[in-house]
């Protein structure tokens, strides 16, 4: 009876501060920027006419300085992400006039589901057409049920993205973090490598539902520094690779409007490799962005 009392305990205490666990991550990260757009999907007030998605570059987009806009960007968001994102909201607010998507190098490379950050977000989010591209879809299901019950699973990390604040002002020296690449040297492999069966799918997906909307679609070329650009191009011309993305994206109905900024501002004004500072250079960008949008339309 003794022993059965104290597993009992046992259980009882597990499940309590399991519970707390659950309760107190829950509390903290409904404060974070993830939780700040998820309410933005599901808010019942109208929709701005520009919907702004895609990475942490178009986070930098102030909503302030482009008028009538709602951020919804994602730090270290993937396509597919992009895409569920945008399909809840437009779900509960309707089609906006525009979208501004970031068009980085390596949007489109292949993509693996099995490991994602906040997977108990994605949850609520992520269709079943997901595990098609998941490594091992048994461990693909597996976290997502793992998620589900424990959320805090990796808490700690996202403790951290909570309270360290990443937005620092700083001045890149010596090229930043990545050093000068070597001579570019072409090849065809590579430049085919910058698009997956993953990544057209789900752009498929965003572009396609744009075009029954008629909502309008610009691309950036978010600011980077010469060596992250020559770094993630050395065996690929870039310029070819935007060429043939254009070209497949008005194969599907859309003439896209671009805007490029990838070599727009001084080193002096990054924080990292690919980043610009916050303050007046984040600034300047939401002004020419915005620039470009009232020229177009």
């Amino acid at each position: 009876m003794k022993k059965r009392n104290k597993i009992l305990w046992f259980m009882a205490s597990a499940l309590a501060i399991h519970l707390a666990l659950v309760v107190g991550y829950r509390a903290v990260m409904s404060h974070s920027h993830l939780m700040q757009v998820d309410r933005e999907l599901h808010s019942t007030h109208p929709l701005p006419a520009t919907v702004i998605l895609g990475t942490s570059h178009a986070a930098a987009l102030d909503t302030a300085i482009i008028p009538g806009s709602l951020n919804i960007s994602g730090y270290g968001e993937q396509l597919h992400q992009t895409w569920f994102k945008y399909k809840r909201l437009i779900e509960n607010r309707g089609a906006p006039k525009r979208i501004v998507i970031s068009c980085d190098l390596g949007w489109l490379h292949a993509h693996r589901p099995d490991q994602q950050a906040y997977q108990w977000y994605w949850n609520r989010l992520e269709g079943s057409g997901l595990i098609g591209f998941a490594k091992d879809r048994t461990t693909y299901r597996l976290k997502r049920v793992a998620a589900t019950l424990v959320p805090y699973m990796h808490g700690e990390t996202d403790f951290i993205d909570r309270y360290s604040p990443t937005d620092v002002p700083g001045v890149l020296r010596d090229g930043g973090f990545f050093p000068p690449a070597p001579r570019r040297i072409l090849a065809d492999s590579c430049l085919n490598a910058q698009t997956s069966d993953y990544g057209e799918w789900y752009l498929r997906k965003l572009l396609k539902q744009c075009l029954e909307d008629a909502t309008e679609v610009y691309l950036v070329r978010f600011p980077v520094t010469d060596n992250y650009y020559e770094y993630y191009s050395r065996c690929f011309d870039p310029e070819q690779y935007y060429r043939e993305l254009d070209l497949w994206i008005y194969q599907l109905g859309i003439e896209p409007h671009w805007i490029d900024l990838h070599d727009a501002f001084p080193e002096s004004d990054f924080r990292d490799a690919h980043h610009l500072q916050a303050g007046t250079p984040r600034e300047e960008l939401s002004r020419r962005v915005n620039v470009a949008l009232e020229k177009e339309g």
